[in-house]
Protein backbone atom coordinates (compact mmCIF):
# COMPACT_ATOMS: atom_id res chain seq x y z
CA UNK A 1 0.00 0.00 0.00
CA UNK A 2 1.14 3.38 -1.07
CA UNK A 3 0.56 6.26 1.26
CA UNK A 4 1.81 9.99 0.74
CA UNK A 5 1.39 12.69 3.23
CA UNK A 6 0.48 16.58 1.28
CA UNK A 7 0.48 19.55 3.14
CA UNK A 8 -1.75 21.00 0.95
CA UNK A 9 -5.65 19.76 0.70
CA UNK A 10 -8.21 22.54 -1.20
CA UNK A 11 -6.96 25.74 -2.16
CA UNK A 12 -8.75 28.60 -4.36
CA UNK A 13 -7.16 31.18 -6.56
CA UNK A 14 -8.48 33.68 -9.11
CA UNK A 15 -7.30 33.56 -12.91
CA UNK A 16 -8.26 35.11 -16.17
CA UNK A 17 -9.40 33.11 -19.63
CA UNK A 18 -7.28 34.10 -22.20
CA UNK A 19 -8.37 35.49 -25.47
CA UNK A 20 -8.05 32.10 -26.65
CA UNK A 21 -9.86 30.25 -24.33
CA UNK A 22 -7.08 28.80 -22.16
CA UNK A 23 -6.35 29.13 -19.07
CA UNK A 24 -3.73 29.07 -17.28
CA UNK A 25 -3.43 27.38 -13.49
CA UNK A 26 -0.51 27.26 -11.18
CA UNK A 27 -0.42 24.69 -8.49
CA UNK A 28 1.84 24.01 -5.14
CA UNK A 29 4.97 22.35 -6.15
CA UNK A 30 3.84 19.35 -3.96
CA UNK A 31 1.38 18.37 -6.45
CA UNK A 32 3.54 18.02 -9.34
CA UNK A 33 2.18 14.44 -11.09
CA UNK A 34 -0.67 14.19 -9.04
CA UNK A 35 -4.55 13.80 -10.15
CA UNK A 36 -6.36 17.04 -9.44
CA UNK A 37 -9.83 17.92 -9.77
CA UNK A 38 -10.26 21.34 -11.58
CA UNK A 39 -13.43 23.04 -11.44
CA UNK A 40 -14.58 26.15 -13.70
CA UNK A 41 -16.98 28.64 -11.91
CA UNK A 42 -17.28 31.82 -13.95
CA UNK A 43 -17.11 35.15 -11.83
CA UNK A 44 -18.75 38.06 -12.32
CA UNK A 45 -17.14 41.06 -13.93
CA UNK A 46 -16.51 43.86 -12.21
CA UNK A 47 -19.87 45.59 -13.54
CA UNK A 48 -21.62 43.11 -12.13
CA UNK A 49 -22.05 41.56 -15.40
CA UNK A 50 -22.13 37.78 -16.16
CA UNK A 51 -19.99 36.39 -18.94
CA UNK A 52 -21.80 35.16 -22.23
CA UNK A 53 -23.42 31.98 -21.60
CA UNK A 54 -23.92 31.90 -17.74
CA UNK A 55 -26.95 33.11 -15.39
CA UNK A 56 -27.35 33.95 -12.23
CA UNK A 57 -27.79 31.59 -9.14
CA UNK A 58 -31.20 31.60 -7.65
CA UNK A 59 -32.14 31.16 -3.98
CA UNK A 60 -34.30 28.29 -3.22
CA UNK A 61 -38.03 28.73 -2.82
CA UNK A 62 -39.75 28.99 0.99
CA UNK A 63 -42.94 26.26 1.26
CA UNK A 64 -44.78 29.14 0.86
CA UNK A 65 -43.30 30.52 -2.79
CA UNK A 66 -43.37 26.65 -3.15
CA UNK A 67 -47.24 26.21 -2.85
CA UNK A 68 -47.91 29.84 -4.95
CA UNK A 69 -45.64 28.57 -7.82
CA UNK A 70 -47.75 25.22 -8.09
CA UNK A 71 -51.32 26.94 -7.23
CA UNK A 72 -50.51 29.42 -10.24
CA UNK A 73 -49.54 26.61 -12.55
CA UNK A 74 -52.32 24.47 -11.57
CA UNK A 75 -55.52 24.20 -14.21
CA UNK A 76 -53.45 26.10 -16.85
CA UNK A 77 -53.10 23.22 -19.31
CA UNK A 78 -55.61 23.19 -22.03
CA UNK A 79 -57.86 20.55 -22.49
CA UNK A 80 -57.76 18.54 -25.79
CA UNK A 81 -60.48 18.71 -27.91
CA UNK A 82 -62.04 15.69 -29.09
CA UNK A 83 -60.41 13.89 -26.39
CA UNK A 84 -62.94 12.09 -23.47
CA UNK A 85 -62.15 9.67 -20.72
CA UNK A 86 -63.47 6.38 -21.12
CA UNK A 87 -66.25 5.32 -18.36
CA UNK A 88 -64.76 2.41 -15.91
CA UNK A 89 -64.44 -0.64 -17.51
CA UNK A 90 -66.81 -3.62 -16.58
CA UNK A 91 -66.07 -7.24 -15.80
CA UNK A 92 -67.63 -10.50 -16.19
CA UNK A 93 -69.05 -11.76 -13.86
CA UNK A 94 -68.55 -15.14 -12.66
CA UNK A 95 -69.98 -18.00 -10.49
CA UNK A 96 -67.62 -19.03 -7.94
CA UNK A 97 -67.94 -22.86 -6.18
CA UNK A 98 -66.30 -22.25 -2.73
Amino acid sequence: MVSAEYTVSTFETRSRVGPDGKLHVSVPPELANTDVLVRVDPASAPNGALPPGTRPARRAMTAEEWKAFVESTAGTIPDFPGVERPGPAEYDKRDFDW
